[in-house]
């Protein structure tokens, strides 16, 4: 079997690709890694100076990895930071599949609503793993402190993880939990992108997250925190609003502001679509990786 392949890519530059190196030059095989998100201390990028000596070894064995895909700028500048050279450095984007992500006319959107019972509220959606840095302990006070958005608006909360008890303990303590539903682990979530008017990303720390490329894919207007990958994707005031991570006040205004505007909302999610499009398709990033892989293999073969 190892004479039929010859590369092999990692979704991922940590332990896994530490153990796998050492095979991979001995089989004299090509080895490349995404790396996912940066900061986070586990994986390429974001290594050096963590676990007292030995995140600047494990950063030292990374690097004899072929080459690295960043998905960020933030996810490159660790990648220097940890000694990758700039040429073992590809900067590819995720991406997001726009025919099973794309925008539905209002009639269906109002069709959806009334299927949940939404269909006289303006419908805001976070959808992802619910786990600390995803920010929901921004969001819904964020949402719970301001009346107009809980008279005339719903929380819709797609997924499930860790933080979900306390999420719903926060939701519970705050009064409003006929203001929010909990909708748990879907595989409709692009019928609830297309069911709800805007979309909140409020984490900590990110790579480029999909929910934000689905979500801006089916038009909506999205309101995200200033990190990592999202500021490659989002630009502030054309195809979304950026907010300070961790800033419950900016946030709050945030979405009032779209809430009073339907005007913007709709620009805003016209331009998200547009730009996924256009930069974030499968389409596009797909063709990418046929050239870098082919470019890899192309000295060997």
């Amino acid at each position: 079997m190892r004479d039929k392949y010859d590369l092999v890519h990692f979704h991922g530059a940590s332990l896994p690709l530490i153990i796998c190196l050492p095979l991979l030059k001995l089989l004299r095989k090509k080895g490349i890694a995404k790396v996912l998100a940066s900061g986070l201390g586990t994986e390429a990028g974001s290594l050096r100076g963590r676990y007292l000596f030995l995140g600047n070894i494990m950063a030292y064995i990374l690097k004899k990895a072929d080459l690295f895909i960043a998905i960020s700028q933030e996810i490159t500048d660790g990648l220097r930071k940890d000694g990758i050279p700039p040429e073992r450095i590809k900067h590819i984007t995720n991406f997001v599949d726009t025919d099973k992500f794309q925008p539905i006319n209002n009639n269906e959107r109002h069709m959806f609503k009334r299927t949940l019972a939404l269909d006289k509220n303006i419908v805001i959606n976070f959808t992802g793993r619910i786990v600390g840095r995803k920010g929901l302990d921004i969001l819904i006070p964020a949402f719970a402190r301001n009346s107009e958005l809980t008279l005339s608006s719903r929380l819709l909360i797609v997924g499930t993880g860790p933080y979900e008890q306390r999420a719903k303990e926060m939701v519970s303590d705050l009064g409003i939990g006929d203001k929010v539903r909990f909708l748990g682990h879907s595989s409709e979530v692009a019928r609830y992108y297309q069911t709800s008017d805007i979309f909140v990303l409020p984490s900590y720390a990110e790579g480029m997250p999909n929910s934000l490329l689905e979500a801006m894919a089916c038009g909506l207007p999205v309101i995200a925190s200033r990190i990592g990958g999202v500021v490659d994707v989002v630009e502030d005031g054309k195809s979304g609003i950026l907010f300070e991570p961790g800033n419950v006040s900016e946030l709050a205004s945030a979405i009032v502001r779209l809430l009073r505007d339907d005007e913007l909302r709709q620009r805003l999610g016209t331009e998200a679509r547009k730009r996924i499009v256009e930069n974030f398709s499968i389409e596009k990033v797909a063709e990418e990786y046929i050239e870098l892989y082919e470019e890899i293999i192309a000295p060997s073969s």
